[in-house]
């Protein structure tokens, strides 16, 4: 809709199709489809829902926030892990809505335990072990006690026992290091305790870390890490476009935008785009990025500023107020992925699409 400054167009068929293809890769381990930062920026709630029916086990967001939004929209059937530690006195809300946590240490579960006897229901909680994160997570030397703790007592059910790799795209030995350590110390767990640490770069680059669950992110939404994986086919599930509001002719000579950083080197024409870093979109782009008008790359002149961002289309002299700008998706034969917007400012791929402030409204397509 032209009248609109700023929007994404969110393709929840795609991400079920490439929630399809994780599970064929990965089978017979399940999906915790991570859905976490408002499904990086995709919405978390829509997302959730077109995932149901699909071969998932369920859901994992960061924290209790997120885990009590999810669960007030899909109701008590669906698992919800929550990732990150809890503020200790979360816990008898996060048991009250039958959340499953990560426990890291004799205090956290014994808060749990606490917790469910208080509430009258059992804790459900996943011992995470510190495998060379160096974040979250039990020491290795920590493990078989804090195991007998949570399996021993009353009110704590324990289902699971997990890692998370650090750099699964950039160190392969230093990944393999991790997950023999996580192999070694999860056979202590006895039989039935979900085994997991394989998120999206684990799943691509290393078969053996899929365990019985695996923790797919940027995977559903088509976006495919930095390194050498399996061949694995997926659909982009995000496009981010705004409109153009004014084209001015400016002189050779002439500044554009905050800190006069583009000084023009001939007579130009100058989109003024209704987008900036108040909308998500990355100020790191000044001068650097590019966008999408009527079929042609065009780069960004001058600072991003807050709500707007100019375009050099001098180029593309068809260009007028009131056409369509894209800054991540197709436009004719041209795309601009968020791989590639990722590489120009050198941050990761999730970066760039958890950005999207909430003033950016999503429009769904079943597809």
């Amino acid at each position: 809709m032209k009248s609109r400054r700023i929007w994404a167009e969110i393709d929840l068929g795609a991400i079920k199709a490439n929630a399809a293809a994780v599970a064929d890769l990965v089978a017979p381990s399940r999906i915790l489809a991570v859905v976490k930062a408002d499904a990086y920026g995709h919405g978390m709630v829509p997302v959730a829902r077109a995932l149901v029916g699909s071969s998932i086990r369920g859901y994992a967001v960061a924290g209790l926030d997120e885990a009590l939004t999810l669960r007030s929209a899909m109701g008590r059937a669906p698992c919800i892990v929550a990732l990150s530690p809890l503020p200790p006195g979360s816990e008898p809300d996060a048991v009250e809505s039958d959340i499953a946590c990560l426990v890291s240490d004799a205090d956290g579960i014994a808060r749990f335990a606490a917790a469910a006897e208080a509430v009258g229901r059992p804790a459900r909680v996943h011992l995470e072990v510190d495998t060379g994160m160096g974040r979250t997570g039990a020491a290795l030397d920590a493990v078989r006690p804090l195991l007998r703790q949570a399996l021993n007592g009353p009110h704590v059910r324990l289902e699971g026992i997990c890692t998370h790799l650090a750099a699964a795209d950039l160190d392969p030995d230093f990944t393999r290091a991790q997950l023999a350590r996580f192999a070694d110390i999860s056979t202590v767990a006895p039989p039935g305790i979900a085994r997991h640490c394989a998120a999206s770069t684990g799943i691509l680059g290393y078969p053996d870390a899929r365990y019985d669950l695996v923790r797919p992110g940027m995977l559903l939404y088509g976006l495919r890490p930095a390194m050498e994986g399996a061949d694995l086919p997926m659909r982009k599930a995000l496009a981010l476009r705004c409109s153009v509001s004014l084209v001015q002719e400016m002189p050779e000579g002439w500044t554009v935008g905050y800190g006069r950083t583009a000084k023009l080197a001939r007579p130009s024409r100058v989109a003024v785009l209704t987008v900036g870093y108040g909308d998500g979109f990355p100020r790191a782009l000044s001068n650097v990025g590019v966008a999408l008008v009527c079929g042609r790359r065009c780069p960004i002149v001058g600072t991003v500023c807050m709500d707007l961002t100019m375009l050099d289309v001098t180029d593309a002299p068809e260009v007028r107020a009131g056409h369509t700008a894209t800054l991540i998706g197709c436009d004719g034969p041209e795309r601009i992925t968020v791989e590639e917007i990722a590489r120009t400012i050198g941050t990761t791929e999730h970066e760039i699409t958890t950005r999207l402030m909430p003033r950016v409204p999503r429009d769904y397509r079943r597809g």
